[in-house]
C-alpha cells in the first residue's frame, strides 16, 4: 500500500513544529490547539515515522498510535500548569491558562485513563504498563491540585515509557544520557539553570 515514507513524515513533523512556535500560527499559545499539536506531533507523527521505517505503510498506523496519542496530550496538559503564570504574563493562552489548574488536571486524567483503555484494546503492552504507572499520579495530582504531584505526574509517566523503551532496546539508554547531560549543559551554560529537573515544588 502506498503511504507516506519516513522522509514525509519528518517534513509534516517540521512544518507543525513551525505552525507551532511562530506567529501568527503560534500554536503553542493557542488553547486546545496547543495540546492537539503535541498529541498529533509527539503521539501521531513520530510513532508514524518509527512504523514507516521498519517496514511498509499501513493505515492501522495511525490507530496504533492512537493510545500514544493520548497519553501524549495528557502530559503536555499537566506540564502547562507549573507554568501558567509565566504564560499569562507573556500573553502565552495555553489550554492550562485558559482552564486553570484543576479543570486541566482533570482533562489529563481522563485522556491518560482513555489511552490506558485504548492500548489495553490493541494489546499494547508498552502503552498500556506505562499509562498505568502514570495514573496513580495523575489522579493524585488532579485529586489534590498541588503542584509536585502535578510535575510528578508527567516525569513518571515519561520515566516508565523510557525505561520500557530502554528494556526492549538497551541502546535507547546511551542516546537518552547523551541527550540528558547536553539539555543539562546547555541550560546551565546558556540560562543558569538547573534543567531538567525533578519536581521539587510542594
Amino acid at each position: 500500500m502506498f503511504g507516506p515514507g519516513p522522509g514525509l513524515l519528518m517534513a509534516a513533523s517540521g512544518a507543525l513544529g513551525l505552525l507551532y512556535s511562530v506567529p501568527p500560527f503560534k500554536f503553542k499559545a493557542r488553547p486546545f490547539l496547543d495540546m492537539l499539536a503535541n498529541g498529533f506531533g509527539y503521539g501521531m507523527l513520530a510513532f508514524a515515522a518509527g512504523w514507516v521505517s521498519h517496514g511498509r505503510y499501513s493505515d492501522a498506523v495511525w490507530l496504533a498510535a492512537a493510545p500514544y496519542a493520548l497519553a501524549v496530550a495528557a502530559v503536555y496538559l499537566n506540564t502547562t500548569i507549573p507554568d501558567r503564570e509565566p504564560d499569562k504574563a507573556t500573553g502565552n493562552v495555553t489550554t492550562g491558562v485558559l482552564l486553570g489548574t484543576a479543570v486541566t488536571a482533570w482533562m489529563a486524567l481522563g485522556l491518560m485513563v482513555l489511552s490506558l483503555a485504548l492500548a489495553l484494546a490493541l494489546a499494547d503492552l508498552v502503552c498500556a504498563a506505562a499509562a498505568g504507572c502514570a495514573l496513580p499520579l495523575f489522579a493524585v495530582a488532579a485529586a489534590t491540585g498541588r503542584m509536585k504531584w502535578v510535575m510528578l505526574s508527567y516525569q513518571a509517566g515519561a520515566l516508565a515509557l523510557v525505561a520500557l523503551v530502554g528494556a526492549i532496546f538497551p541502546v535507547f539508554f546511551a542516546l537518552l544520557a547523551a541527550t540528558f547531560l547536553a539539555l543539562r549543559f546547555y541550560h546551565k551554560w546558556r540560562f543558569g539553570m538547573d534543567y531538567p529537573r525533578f519536581a521539587d515544588r510542594a
